[in-house]
């Protein structure tokens, strides 16, 4: 596998990983040094993407999420078919040593989210259901807290501050069509208000109007009111006002349905990101609204 490196994706930089296999691969970075490939291996640049080292975590990283001077990893020790329980490891960023953390809760499902608002606060929660674990004091202690009903089958979560989450849901669809509810917690998952509907009521004040055509595919919170959801054959919608309105944010892509789902979407700051698209193209935006494609992309 090849890891490509770009200041301004016109021109890239790629350096080989050695990894090769099933590819069940995603990318955390920060600071412009620290750089982590993760799935069923995981890989580490500490110089920018120059070399990559393997890291010593036993088992595949579902998650890993990077705050502070740390970074975290939900660690499953056994393929997704088999029956175990996953871990959260913790080291310090410019390459210290992972440790365990115990107070962690292990989770049988093998899919497990993990979201950190701050360096202190953290939320640790299954794809499914609606049970999810926080701490506030960096992993000493966790508590538990439910998720809305909805979000029973298929969620996305994310925070811009310690005390506010916010709740994607979506129903499991044999179609192109799903149910999708928005919620936002202002007291760290204790209650649960509704923002958006597939099918708001009539007599619901304020709930915004989400499409139906489209399934969950990844949530990115900008702030407390810029949102995106990239949905699965169906391109990107954002809101601009807490999720009451959404409107769709079209790729220049060709006509192909297979061009319009989005693989990965990432923000500088609200009106600079990057969005791709498999299997090989890259767009972007700099004023939060058009995409077009680079000129390039890394191979």
């Amino acid at each position: 596998m090849t890891s490509c490196s770009s200041t301004s994706a016109e021109a890239w930089a790629c350096a080989a990983t050695g990894w090769r296999g099933y590819p069940f691969v995603r990318l955390v970075t920060t600071n412009d040094v620290d750089t982590w490939i993760y799935g069923n291996r995981t890989f580490v640049t500490h110089d920018a993407g120059a070399t990559f080292t393997e890291e010593p975590l036993q088992g595949i990283v579902a998650d890993m999420k990077v705050s502070g001077s740390s970074v975290w990893a939900v660690v499953r020790p056994c393929k997704p078919i088999a029956g175990c329980a996953s871990s959260v490891f913790k080291a310090d960023l410019h390459g210290g040593h992972w440790t365990r953390q115990p107070a962690a809760p292990a989770f049988g499902y093998p899919y497990v989210e993990l979201l950190r608002a701050t360096p202190t606060d953290a939320v640790l929660a299954p794809t499914q259901g609606t049970t999810a674990a926080i701490t506030r004091d960096g992993g000493t202690t966790w508590n538990t807290i439910t998720l809305p009903t909805a979000c029973a089958v298929i969620h996305k979560l994310a925070a811009v501050n310690a005390k506010r989450l916010f709740a994607l849901c979506g129903e499991g669809s044999p179609t192109m069509e799903q149910r999708k509810q928005l919620y936002r917690s202002d007291d760290q998952g204790t209650t649960w208000t509704l923002l958006a509907d597939t099918d708001p009521q009539s007599n619901s004040n304020n709930v915004g109007r989400l499409p139906k055509h489209g399934l969950i595919s990844l949530f990115v919170l900008l702030s407390n009111q810029r949102m995106w959801i990239a949905l699965q054959l169906d391109g990107l919608i954002t809101s601009a006002d807490g999720g009451t309105t959404w409107e769709s944010a079209a790729l220049s892509a060709p006509d192909a349905p297979q061009y319009q789902t989005v693989g990965d979407l990432f923000f500088l700051d609200p009106n600079h990101g990057w969005a791709s698209v498999p299997p090989n193209t890259l767009y972007r935006t700099t004023d939060g609204k058009t995409w077009t494609a680079t000129n390039q992309t890394p191979g």
